[in-house]
């Protein structure tokens, strides 16, 4: 991305992290996490769920527990999708 608009790494996460508040990695790990809960709705196991945006389902459960604080079994018995309990898991 940097090098698409022609400025620096450091540039780029300085500018992501004042407006944003995270720094690219972690906007995208949000931004993954986000998408595969839109998913869910379509996906029937977490195994389709993963290999949405994922290179593997350990790098999702990885991502997941590292976010949510859960494992996504868990996660998805304590959580609606469809109210607002999502917004507890970002700061």
């Amino acid at each position: 991305m940097s090098t698409k608009y022609s400025i620096s790494r450091q540039y780029l996460n300085r500018i992501f992290k004042k407006h944003l508040g995270k720094s690219p990695s972690e906007y995208r790990k949000v931004y993954r996490f986000r998408n595969s809960l839109l998913n869910k709705k379509e996906s029937k196991n977490l195994t389709e769920l993963s290999s949405n945006d994922y290179y593997d389902q350990s790098h999702f459960m990885k991502d997941f527990k590292s976010i949510t604080k859960l494992k996504p079994n868990q996660f998805f018995k304590e959580v609606d999708l469809e109210k607002d309990t999502l917004l507890k898991f970002f700061d």
